[in-house]
This record gives C-alpha cells, sequence and structure tokens, in this order.
C-alpha cells in the first residue's frame, strides 16, 4: 500500500472518529438541556407557610372547688354566700292570757228528775210512793254521790207542795253521765199531780 493511501484511509478513520465523539456528547448534553430549561419555565413554587403557632390547652378549673388564701377567706361559705337569705317568718300573735276556769259547782252542772217507780209503799205516817231519782251531770267534773243531797217534792194540782223527802246518790255522778238512787216519798198518792227534784 501506498503512504498515500494510508495516510487516507487514517484521515477518513479519524473523520469517523470524531464524528462518533461529537454524536456521543450531543445525545449526553440534550437531555441535561432540555432538564434545565424546563426547570427554568416551571413557576417558583409558593413559599410553604408558616406552621401554625402551637395552643397550649388552658388549665381546667375544678367546678366545686375554688382555693383561695386564708387571709382573704369570706366568713361564709361561697355557696351560703351566694344563695339570699330566707326571710324571716312573721312573728306570732302573742298567746291570750289564760283565764282561770272556776270549779265545777253541783248546782251548776247536774239537773235532778223525779218519777214514780212502779213499786207502792206503806210506811208508818201511812201510803207512800217509790220513787226513782235520776241526777244528769253537763259537765267534764264528776261528783261525789254521797256527798250531793236532794230533795223531793210532791205538789198538788195547785202547785202547792204537800209532801217532801230527802236523799242523796250512793255512788259518784260521772263526768258528762247519770246516775240514779231511789227515795220514797209518804202522802196521799192521789193527790199528787208533779213531782220536782232539786239540790239541797
Amino acid at each position: 500500500m501506498s503512504t498515500g493511501k494510508a495516510i487516507a484511509l487514517l484521515l477518513i478513520g479519524g473523520a469517523i472518529a470524531l464524528a462518533a465523539y461529537e454524536f456521543g456528547r450531543r445525545s449526553v448534553r440534550e437531555p441535561a438541556l432540555v432538564a434545565a430549561r424546563a426547570e427554568e419555565r416551571r413557576p417558583e413554587a409558593a413559599p410553604a407557610a408558616p406552621p401554625p403557632p402551637r395552643v397550649e390547652p388552658a388549665p381546667i378549673e375544678s367546678g366545686s372547688t375554688i382555693e383561695v388564701p386564708l387571709d382573704d377567706a369570706p366568713s361564709t361559705p361561697l355557696s351560703e354566700a351566694a344563695a339570699p337569705a330566707p326571710a324571716e317568718p312573721p312573728a306570732p300573735p302573742p298567746m291570750p292570757p289564760i283565764e282561770e276556769r272556776p270549779e265545777d259547782e253541783p248546782g251548776q252542772c247536774l239537773s235532778l228528775e223525779a218519777t214514780p217507780n212502779s213499786v207502792s209503799a206503806y210506811g208508818a205516817a201511812g201510803p207512800a210512793i217509790q220513787l226513782v231519782v235520776r241526777a244528769r251531770n253537763r259537765c267534764a267534773t264528776a261528783f261525789s254521790g254521797p256527798s250531793t243531797y236532794f230533795r223531793v217534792v210532791a205538789a198538788g194540782a195547785n202547785g202547792f207542795p204537800f209532801a217532801t223527802a230527802t236523799g242523796r246518790f250512793a255512788g259518784p255522778i260521772p263526768a258528762f253521765g247519770t246516775a240514779e238512787t231511789l227515795v220514797a216519798i209518804t202522802g196521799d198518792v192521789t193527790r199528787v199531780a208533779t213531782y220536782r227534784a232539786e239540790l239541797r
């Protein structure tokens, strides 16, 4: 081979190598340029907003207990101080003076009645009639029967008494109760129109 051909071949090989080098460098640079240009066209991102301030939770106060220094503590509990004072009830009217009640008397409390009994009697002085004497007590006080004396009067049609008899009760006369006893009166029973009993 001649020297000229060898030089020509070397030049051709160098040109091919140089072309291959340039092609490879462009293939590497073009993606980088495209990425750089895309980065330049991308709008700048807005700065990130600062994080919200951290809010500390407020301390929870007890609904039933409030601490107060001893020097400033009120003299009464808060629950009592907040409640209105109850209104005082009006004073009751004065009681009327107690009157001394008089003692019950037989003459005010006892009423007597005399009625003939079914049994007739004869006494030493002549004919007699047996009477039932009944006492009614209208009071709350009992009376002693043996201490309660009475008199029975037999009266004629004109109201004039012509025979009398006295007696007393054997047992007590209870409060709001009755007591009975028997008594005989001597006289002409045919003349008797009424019988009347009264305390002595």
